[in-house]
């Protein structure tokens, strides 16, 4: 229960939506948490005055500050409650992370805790930090052990002590983190940081200030060598709790309850935890962990960290142990004035001497190692977590295979570490930069598959539960030997149960909850098993309950065996269907091929060029410019003959494309003799057509613009703007704008004019009798 409940803690603060904010909003939540009501969809009641006793604020940093950042983040729902003449009471309060993971339906998920669990949660913040008080007709409850601690860093240390506790084990020791750590604070700052996601300086001064309230001890001891120093941080409630070893510092006011609440919390009695089972690794809150597990005792410096696996908080020490045993990592001390040698007796030969096996101290339930085992203890009680660092091998400082040790292993890329925060334990394993590579590779590529279902916002987080509950499913990160191929074999892909793309075993990606189409498949078969008991029932009617339930599973197995046939004969049938229609396809395929082919290959209509498609590039060339010769005489002809005189306009028709074609026939032979081909020279006789379309028709609407009908217009449009001349500052004003509405005016109308005569020339103007054809005087 004691890491079930760590994992809650640690995934309700660090949400996303509640990074950058104060310990006293994320102290908040978990109160919130552990005061809600499994029955009620975790609901619970509380005021503002109430609240801020259980944080150490004031009344007016939970109404201002913490209650407005959690609405604000989505951790909480709540609504004021008011008695019968409306004046508030309290607040109802719904834990909306809590509440979803009900609705999920997934016992596996952090949130989902159960009512035993949250009374146990709710019992530990009462003996830590609860305000006390005394309820009608029962016993008064104590104030907690840092109730009196107010004001500026209360939440922070109230949280701390929170995650503390959570992460010692029975004996009182500290889960201290390995790897490199800032050596100017040491490693139980850095471990209090990495708890609170803070600082090593920030997390030194919490650790300051617990000891002065004498909750936390910090015992330096030297090493044999005597060169560095060891520090180990002692929960002394917990360890008091347990009765295990002198307490120097006794805590304040340590009574019965909160005994009894340290005592069941990191017991085997609530089963999830064995007595002396080290729990889960600290880390900074919401983000991955460093490689490698957590050891009760670890030198201070970078320089010093320790090279063999980390063991549980219990190897104390050797108070109780045998005469004759040492603890895992102490020196042993010979009979004169110097330590003896490391492994002096181990060069010993084996002959003539038996090897001490595994010895388990009486009473203590904790594998001590021998002087000379033949096997480490995590050989005999159950080998830790491969990630931690435990291995057999007599290389590399009893590292694990593959591994470089605590700290070396870089983190998860910045964007993947929400992904890999359930698997942290594994990715330490990966030294190789290889492996690494590979798995970041396949984590993006899944992420883009799962957001394509959920979206960009939802993804990490159904990823990264994904890789928690195989991991679960696996039996921890100790069960995995490759961690590589377990994570991009069997971690990373979806196992759909059905044929919904969105059902990830039972479970759906977009929405979390169940998938229905599973759901469907399981009561059909459901179904299909009653029906089959009822007709069984029906045709045996006395017969004994064996009989029934062969012929029961008989039926049932021909029923599925019927269901396998018909789903095969379908699955033919939409094969042969489907090898149709493909050949349908290539069919029309083939035959559009042929088609086309044949188009292709009729000669040009003009030159008689073979494989011209009908008419080849240069002569679609010249059939255009011939096209834009008779668009611009059409123009020339709309500005300066009488459209209704068709003589007039033969004339003016004539004699613009005939001075046009000349133009275009000069350009072409000049450019052919000196070299150019006839696409060339085609290319060169359309833009001389075009721009001679553009020059004629920007002539004709000036010429046009000077008509009277455009003046008459120019001339309104000058009056109407000087009518409003009052609107200007000065006449001179009004008269530049009249001017500029009159040309506008002016202009509009001379296109309108071109608009009209060309449409009424091409109206009653015959094309086939006045313009000549594409090829005609066309060079060669």
């Amino acid at each position: 229960m004691r890491s079930r409940l760590l994992g809650a803690v640690r995934a309700l603060v660090g949400d996303p939506a509640l990074d950058g904010a104060l310990d006293s909003v994320r102290l908040g939540a978990v109160v919130l948490m552990a005061k809600a009501d499994a029955r009620r969809d975790f609901r619970t009641s509380i005021w503002a005055e109430e609240l801020g006793r259980w944080l150490g604020v004031s009344r007016s940093s939970v109404a201002h500050t913490v209650l407005p950042r959690l609405r604000e983040a989505q951790v909480l729902d709540s609504e004021v409650v008011t008695n019968e003449q409306g004046h508030p009471t309290g607040l109802d309060c719904l834990i909306v992370p809590m509440h979803r993971a009900q609705q999920a339906r997934d016992r596996r998920h952090p949130l989902a805790l159960s009512r035993q669990e949250l009374a146990v949660l709710l019992r530990l913040c009462e003996v830590l930090f609860g305000p006390g008080w005394t309820p009608r007709g029962k016993e008064p409850v104590p104030a907690g052990m840092l109730a009196g601690r107010t004001g500026r860093g209360a939440s922070t240390d109230r949280l701390g002590l929170l995650l503390m506790v959570l992460s010692t084990g029975k004996r009182g020791w500290l889960q201290l983190c390995p790897g490199t750590v800032n050596t100017g604070r040491g490693r139980p700052a850095a471990t209090v940081a990495r708890l609170l996601g803070c600082t090593p300086e920030a997390g030194g001064k919490v650790l300051s200030r617990l000891r002065e309230h004498g909750v936390v001890e910090v015992v330096r001891r030297e090493t044999a060598s005597r060169l560095n120093h060891a520090s180990r941080v002692r929960l002394v409630p917990v360890a008091e709790a347990h009765g295990h070893g002198p307490v120097p510092v006794p805590p304040k006011g340590l009574g019965e309850r909160a005994r009894s609440v340290l005592s069941d919390l990191a017991g085997s009695a609530l089963g999830d935890l064995g007595p002396d089972q080290p729990a889960p690794p600290p880390g900074r809150t919401g983000h991955s962990l460093d490689a490698g597990g957590c050891t009760a005792g670890t030198a201070d410096l970078a320089g010093s960290a320790q090279h063999h696996a980390g063991h549980a908080s219990v190897v104390d020490e050797v108070n109780e142990t045998a005469a004759g045993l040492g603890c895992s990592g102490e020196g042993r001390r010979g009979t004169g004035d110097r330590p003896e040698r490391a492994g002096a007796r181990e060069d010993e030969p084996a002959a003539g001497r038996e090897v001490p096996r595994l010895t388990l101290v009486a009473g203590a339930g904790s594998p001590l190692r021998g002087e000379q085992p033949g096997h480490s203890a995590v050989d005999e009680q159950g080998r830790p977590p491969a990630d931690s660092g435990a291995s057999g091998s007599p290389r590399g400082g009893g590292l694990g295979a593959g591994q470089l040790g605590p700290g070396r292993v870089p983190r998860p890329p910045r964007d993947l570490k929400e992904v890999l925060a359930p698997v942290e334990l594994l990715w330490a394993r990966l030294d190789r930069p290889g492996a690494r590579s590979t798995v970041a590779a396949a984590v993006r590529a899944e992420l883009e598959v799962v957001a394509g279902q959920t979206g960009p916002a939802y993804a990490r987080g159904v990823l990264a539960r994904r890789l928690a509950r195989r991991l679960t499913d696996q039996g921890g990160p100790g069960k995995v030997r490759d961690a590589v191929g377990w994570l991009i074999r069997r971690g990373l892909p979806r196992r759909p149960d059905c044929t919904d793309v969105r059902c990830d075993e039972g479970l759906r990606l977009d929405s979390g909850g169940l998938c229905e189409t599973c759901a469907y498949r399981v009561a059909d078969r459901r179904a299909l098993r009653r029906r089959i008991e009822a007709d069984v029932d029906a045709g045996m009617p006395g017969a004994p309950l064996a009989e029934r339930r062969v012929a029961v599973e008989e039926r049932l197995r021909a029923a599925v065996a019927r269901e396998a046939e018909q789903a095969r004969v379908r699955h033919a049938r939409a094969a042969a269907e489907r090898a149709a229609r493909q050949a349908a396809i290539a069919q029309v395929r083939a035959e559009a091929e042929a088609a086309e082919r044949a188009r292709r290959a009729v000669p040009c209509a003009g030159c008689g060029a073979p494989d011209a498609a009908g008419l080849c590039t240069a002569c679609a060339t010249w059939r255009t410019t011939e096209e834009e010769i008779r668009a611009a005489a059409l123009t020339a002809a709309a500005a300066q003959a009488d459209v209704d005189d068709l003589g007039d306009v033969a004339r003016v028709v004539a004699q613009a494309e005939s001075a046009l074609r000349r133009e275009v026939e000069e350009a072409s032979a000049r450019v052919r003799a000196d070299g150019a081909t006839r696409d060339e020279a085609a290319s060169l006789a359309r833009l001389i057509a075009e721009t001679a379309v553009f020059t004629r028709r920007r002539s004709a609407v000036a010429l046009l613009a000077r008509s009277e009908v455009a003046t008459a217009e120019a001339d309104l449009a000058f009056a109407a703007r000087m009518r409003s001349a009052h609107r200007y500052r000065t006449r001179a004003d009004a008269e530049r704008a009249a001017a500029e509405a009159a040309e506008q005016a002016r202009d509009r109308t001379a296109r309108y004019l071109l608009a009209e005569r060309l449409s009424v020339l091409r109206a009653r103007w015959n094309s086939a009798d006045a313009a000549p054809t594409h090829d005609r005087r066309r060079p060669a």
